[in-house]
């Protein structure tokens, strides 16, 4: 494959491990990306007219990075700095390198830059032109950019990093015995189901388990256990290693890197049946759940606690390797 893979990625420590999947993934296909630096667009409680400074700054290096690469190079930009803009800073009607821009969340929480139907409508003109395109992990998440009136994404998995158990059978029985701790991990968020999630505490400790919340932001739930920080890579690895189960009790989301690192951890999932989900562990995966009943998701812990699910991962893995060829290929004509 000829030509360059440039990664620019605006949140160096939020998607540390995120890129470091990906590039994993690009390197098992043969391919060696190389990192574009570029200052973030967040400046905490810094004056507007700083942040337009620093927006003004992150425009120029794009344009930059733009105009020196060539036809057969190809840009991953990996979080939208400019969220519904976006597209537009790297629209290009010369004949450059293609650039896709990959959308995790396409209904931010919160208003942020470029956020609107406007700046949306606008992004839809060069997304139409196909300089850029975008790129999300799930074909839910890539249907509501096209009911925004964006151009179909290219749909490309998660990249999921190696398994860091040697024997996960072994592991999983030894964390059943000896912690039997169930956790919800990630930052508190509206999407969060707080009724859920306190029906199934109460539940889970009935039945003899540990429940742990782990995140900023979240409040005292009854039956729930709390460590509200903000996690180091250190910390989120020691808390999947001794958790027996994560769960992922969302009202909405589009894909969950909780899901993968716990995956990755050799920790089983339990969730409301997702099209993430069941893309990750199967169709059959015991710890997909059909009802928000607590007891049906008390069930599915215990289910899940003897299942192996390393050959569904693989199977994940293959898929994300076509996925993502294919997004390769696609760059080169």
């Amino acid at each position: 494959m000829t030509g360059t893979t440039i990664l620019v990625n605006p949140l160096p420590v939020l998607l540390e491990h995120y890129e470091g999947n990906l590039r994993g993934l690009l390197k098992s296909i043969g391919e060696e990306p190389v990192e574009f630096v570029t200052p973030g667009i967040e400046l905490g409680h810094h004056s507007r007219s700083a942040k337009i400074a620093r927006a003004a700054t992150i425009v120029r290096e794009h344009r930059r990075l733009i105009n020196t690469l060539d036809e057969s190079d190809r840009v991953l930009v990996l979080w939208p700095t400019f969220n519904n803009a976006e597209p537009l800073q790297w629209a290009s009607r010369r004949s450059g390198p293609k650039v896709h821009i990959i959308v995790h969340d396409p209904t931010p929480l919160r208003r942020q830059y470029g956020s609107g139907w406007i700046w949306s409508s606008l992004s839809s003109r060069p997304l139409r032109r196909g300089h850029p395109s975008t790129i999300t992990h799930t074909q839910l998440a890539a249907s509501v950019l096209t009911r925004r009136g964006w151009p179909q994404p290219t749909v490309a998995r998660l990249p999921l990093g190696a398994m860091r158990d040697t024997s996960p059978r072994a592991t999983r029985r030894h964390r059943s015995a000896t912690n039997r701790t169930v956790a919800v991990v990630g930052q508190f968020k509206p999407s969060r189901d707080i009724p859920l999630i306190e029906r199934v505490g109460a539940e889970l400790r009935a039945s003899g388990y540990q429940t742990l919340l782990v995140g900023r932001g979240w409040p005292v739930l009854p039956g729930w256990d709390r460590i509200d920080a903000f996690l180091s890579e250190e910390a989120l690895e020691s808390i999947l290693a001794a958790a027996t189960c994560v769960l992922i009790p969302y009202l909405e989301y589009y894909q969950s890197d909780i899901a993968i690192r716990a995956a990755e951890s050799g920790v089983p999932v339990v969730g409301l049946r997702h099209e993430f989900l069941t893309s990750l562990f199967g169709n059959e995966w015991p710890g997909l759940v059909d009802s928000t009943a607590a007891q049906d998701w008390v069930e599915a812990v215990q289910l899940v606690q003897d299942v192996d699910f390393e050959d569904s991962l693989e199977h994940y893995r293959k898929q994300a390797l076509l996925d993502w060829k294919a997004v390769l290929s696609e760059s080169t004509h």
